[in-house]
């Protein structure tokens, strides 16, 4: 299978950080790489992803990821008959920590035009877009191609998850193209919720590797704010999916001993976890997350 993968990159220090070149020298094994930056990155920095792209460019910070995405596959849009599979990813994850083969080979059985790694049900269902890969039913759709070039400036972050994360998801399902994920609980949980009726949360011998204090809230899980990559890491992890969020450990959003969750990547998978502690000690000072 001939694959595409468009990589979206931002680091406020100008640096192509080693633990996204770890990512890059992954995908680069199981198709080719465009690279897209919105940091100004001196020619040292791009050559340390040259040997793993087809394309390594900069462009400016605006419109976040979606506007890098908008580039790399308006590059790779009149060669698409090369590519049997497109998939847009960036460096909000440290990954792999397992071999995304697994997840490919996984996936390859999977009959869904489209896939990724988790979904989403706030605002309404959609696949998280960190990952997501099309395959060729999407990619000779015409409205494929037309949704991105009406990508845009939008006015904050979460315009941009309105109108084009969920949006892209809501455009598919119009042309009758349904979606797939690698890792998802929701028919677990609605089980779970049909036998417990009485119950206002989720006791934790239902979920017996989940690592917090407290048992899910019910409703929160099934009005889809639980966000997967956050409130169920563990349980991500112990299914092998080959990515943990930056956002869950650099701003720790569920509360969890960050020493915890890196003494189980450690246990559970081979990732250098050195990586990642040298990301934190460089991001750790008031300037601001990266985008």
């Amino acid at each position: 299978m001939q694959r595409l993968f468009v990589f979206a990159h931002f680091d406020r220090d100008d640096i192509i950080d080693p633990y996204a070149i770890y990512y890059i020298s992954a995908i680069a094994e199981l198709g080719h790489v465009i690279f897209v930056s919105t940091s100004g990155l001196s020619g040292g920095e791009i050559a340390k992803v040259r040997p793993y792209t087809i394309r390594a460019i900069t462009r400016p910070n605006v419109g976040y990821d979606f506007m890098s995405w908008q580039l790399g596959l308006k590059l790779a849009e009149y060669h698409r008959d090369l590519y049997d599979e497109v998939i847009i990813c960036n460096d909000s994850v440290y990954a792999p920590i397992f071999p995304l083969s697994e997840m490919f080979e996984v996936m390859e059985a999977s009959e869904a035009p489209y896939w990724g790694v988790t979904s989403n049900r706030e605002i309404a269902r959609h696949i998280q877009s960190y990952f997501i890969a099309f395959r060729r039913s999407v990619l000779e759709c015409e409205k494929f191609w037309q949704f991105w070039d009406n990508v845009g400036l939008q006015p904050n972050k979460s315009a941009i998850i309105q109108n084009y994360e969920v949006g892209l998801s809501l455009s598919l399902e119009t042309l009758g193209l349904f979606g797939a994920t690698y890792f998802s609980m929701d028919d677990v949980l609605k089980e779970a919720c049909l036998n417990l009726k009485c119950f206002s949360v989720l006791p934790l011998s239902l979920l017996p590797r989940y690592w917090g204090k407290e048992p899910f809230d019910i409703g929160k899980l099934l009005t889809g704010l639980c966000n997967k990559t956050l409130d169920l890491w563990k349980e991500l992890m112990l299914a092998r999916v080959p990515i943990v969020k930056v956002q869950l450990l650099r701003e720790n959003p569920t509360h969890q001993p960050v020493d915890q969750i890196l003494a189980c990547l450690e246990r559970y998978t081979t990732y250098p976890v050195e990586l990642i502690l040298n990301h934190l000690r460089r991001t750790a000072s008031p300037s601001g997350p990266d985008d």
